[in-house]
């Protein structure tokens, strides 16, 4: 199945060869493989050196699984259109408060391949952080300034939520462990169109819009 402890292990052990590009913005620091949507089964290379990220990258593509996920989420109809990539936040590593909103994203999911044989310690960061909402001055909905909740990267868990512009914030804590990296393979499932309001209340456009106005003498 999906969630099965061994095959899950092979998919870790599988992601460690693969290269990692360390990448940090204002929003986050991470180390992060190439889109796994590449990964190519008639390739021999890739057959032979990963089959079990490939049956994984498969599986939750399956028109099966994204019948679950519509049935579980409400969405909208999803395409079959993969978007993932294994994400490794090592020490000091981090992700801001933000939405997910870009293009015809609907539905976000991370798969936790961190620290498989002992839970997750809450000294180690790397938690993701959910936050409510309050309205702001301007009339426009914004996150509160603490998360309302903290989910520890526990292995072989998973996390859904729907991409809603303006609403689905979220962050990751930053590791506060050299020792321990917080591991997981992460995406997105699309619709055929981008959410409603991804144009005006989402939080990049929010931040292009005040760029903009920035710049106009």
């Amino acid at each position: 199945g999906l969630f099965d402890r061994r095959a899950l292990l092979a998919v870790r052990e599988e992601l460690a060869s693969l290269q990692r590009t360390f990448k940090e913005t204002d929003l986050f620091k991470v180390y992060q493989t190439g889109d796994l949507a590449n990964l190519d089964p008639a390739d021999p290379r890739h057959a032979a050196a990963l089959p079990r990220t490939m049956a994984l990258r498969s599986a939750l593509y399956s028109s099966e699984f994204r019948a679950w996920v519509r049935q579980l989420t409400g969405c909208t109809e999803l395409t079959d259109q993969t978007d993932c990539s294994c994400n490794v936040y090592g020490g000091g590593g981090h992700l801001l408060c933000h939405d997910d909103v870009i293009g015809s994203r609907c539905v976000s999911y991370i798969l936790y391949l961190s620290r498989p044989d002992e839970a997750w310690e809450a000294a180690h960061g790397g938690a993701l952080e959910l936050y409510e909402m309050q309205e702001a001055a301007e009339g426009l909905p914004q996150p509160c300034a603490a998360p309302s909740a903290s989910l520890a990267p526990e292995f072989g868990s998973m996390v859904l939520f729907a991409v809603q512009p303006g609403r689905s914030f979220h962050s990751v804590g930053e590791v506060l462990s050299a020792d321990e990296p917080r591991l997981s393979v992460s995406g997105w499932f699309h619709a055929a169109a981008p959410p409603p309001g991804a144009d005006e209340t989402a939080s990049l456009s929010q931040l292009q819009a005040v760029a903009k106005a920035s710049r106009e003498p």
